[in-house]
């Protein structure tokens, strides 16, 4: 419990436009002691059935995932050149319009056709039209001529999960996975402990973070999992920001975001799946992270709210991709500009109180969002994202793009509207408007390339019928 000299450092702040403030108090946050976690907590599991793979094979897939890992380390430190920044037909996919863009460099691949960088965009230009077939064809032929091409394989591999090629996917991903971050290099010191699918029984493994806070949420559920290979210890080490929401995992024994002694195996948090033998039929269900009840009904109460309260968040601020033209792509992608959309934030208020869960606000948009009186988190809000999902868990409703507010709302269970671009990351899994991974969120995905307009119109009519829908009924009990 926090102390009555520190209760103004434990609290959050809420800019409210109307020049009322509202204060959240974290003063009752329960603090994990260091040496809660020594003691192993004992794991009720299956025991792995018996294996019917040959020894000698399994040895030399571990050999192999090592080397693969070995490799990367050693080409980790060179520079990926971008592809073609002064390029017209390239700028066209960076300004998603991939139909003319592939138009353009056929032309020009007809002329060179054995020119490896045009052969490349052309496949991604492919990719990003949603030609994924298309894009796998002339990715795999230029894997096999070029083997070393670190992006083409990782655009490959994007390519094959959107198909549903996991096994193969998977692999690829692993094979000529991103930059490591210095937390992970710095447990690759000892490669001999990567775990690869080892015999568990007994020991300690620990997940480490790859710095990317969806990629978390999202793939920390695989975590759970551990309890059937029969580990004495699982330990996560995880972004700070992440540290104490990552410890509502029901199979961890320890979460830190430094590297901790002892342990047997550690693993990449994005090698999870692959590891773990996923498929898109074996997906671990949510919700898998929580809060405390108490916490969140302890905020509700500090609302002193005349209509539903409803989060937004507009622009993914930590946007993902192979290499650098990729982030640029899908920050682009999964970014919408508020300001031509301020009238229908407008009508949101009408039936909502707003409140803003976007990181890195411009001036702009703060106008934007003074003038229909949003609330605003204070970008401290972010250091700790417990506080943020207790926060997510106060709300009546959420629209949101592709984010790790997303991310967050689909794994506690919470439901909402997320807008995704027209060719969304495959990471989403989108069947009939669902979310493989996230079924509680509702997915409202672009028609084409072309601006946000219609759809961020037609989350908030489905919105603003929902209120009406829950006002109606409020009145009736």
């Amino acid at each position: 419990m926090g102390s009555d000299e520190n209760s103004e450092a434990n609290e959050l702040v809420l800019e409210n436009t109307d020049h009322e403030n509202a204060r959240l108090s974290l003063s009752d946050v329960e603090v994990v002691e260091e040496g809660e976690f020594d003691e192993p907590v004992e794991l009720v599991g299956v025991a792995p059935a018996e294996s019917d793979s040959d020894p000698e094979t399994e040895a030399e897939e571990a050999t192999q995932a090592v080397t693969a890992l070995e490799q990367f380390l050693r080409v980790a430190e060179q520079e990926e050149e971008p592809l073609g920044e002064d390029d017209p037909a390239w700028k066209l996919t960076q300004d998603m319009k991939s139909d003319e863009a592939l138009e353009q460099l056929t032309a020009e691949l007809a002329s060179d056709p054995e020119n490896e960088e045009l052969r490349l965009k052309v496949a991604i230009a492919h990719q990003r039209a949603g030609n994924f077939e298309m894009s796998k064809q002339v990715l795999t032929e230029l894997v096999k001529e070029f083997p070393a091409n670190l992006v083409a394989r990782r655009y490959l591999a994007i390519s094959l999960m959107h198909l549903g090629e996991w096994d193969e996917g998977l692999l690829e991903f692993e094979t000529s996975r991103g930059p490591l971050t210095p937390l992970q290099a710095e447990f690759c010191e000892d490669i001999s402990r990567l775990w690869t699918g080892q015999d568990l029984k007994g020991k300690h493994i620990v997940v480490v973070s790859n710095g990317r806070q969806s990629d978390q949420i999202q793939f920390s559920r695989y975590i759970n999992e551990f309890r059937k290979l029969l580990p004495r210890k699982v330990g996560f080490v995880s972004d700070p920001e992440m540290v104490e929401l990552m410890r509502s995992l029901r199979e961890i024994n320890r979460v830190d975001s430094q590297l901790f002694e002892p342990f047997d195996y550690f693993i990449p948090v994005e090698s999870l799946p692959l590891r773990l033998n996923a498929s898109p039929d074996s997906i671990p269900t949510a919700p898998y992270l929580h809060c405390s009840p108490r916490r969140v009904e302890a905020r509700k109460s500090q609302f002193k709210l005349a209509k539903p309260l409803l989060g937004i968040c507009w622009r993914d601020h930590q946007p993902e991709g192979p290499d650098e033209d990729a982030v640029d792509y899908r920050s682009q992608a999964n970014s919408i500009d508020l300001e031509p959309l301020e009238w229908h934030l407008r009508e949101l208020a009408i039936d909502y109180d707003l409140i803003s869960f976007q990181q890195n606000l411009r001036l702009d948009e703060r106008k934007v969002l003074n003038s229909c009186g949003c609330r605003v988190l204070e970008e401290d809000a972010f250091n700790n994202f417990e506080d943020i999902a207790e926060l997510l868990c106060c709300l009546d409703s959420l629209i949101t793009v592709e984010s790790p507010i997303a991310h967050l709302a689909g794994a506690m269970g919470l439901e909402g509207h997320v807008l995704l671009p027209f060719v969304s990351d495959w990471k989403w899994g989108i069947e009939d408007g669902v979310s493989q991974w996230y079924p509680s969120l509702k997915i409202h995905q672009k028609q084409s390339e072309d601006c946000w307009r219609d759809c961020f119109s037609a989350v908030i009519d489905e919105v603003r019928v929902s209120s009406s829908l829950s006002a109606e009924n409020r009145k009736a009990s």
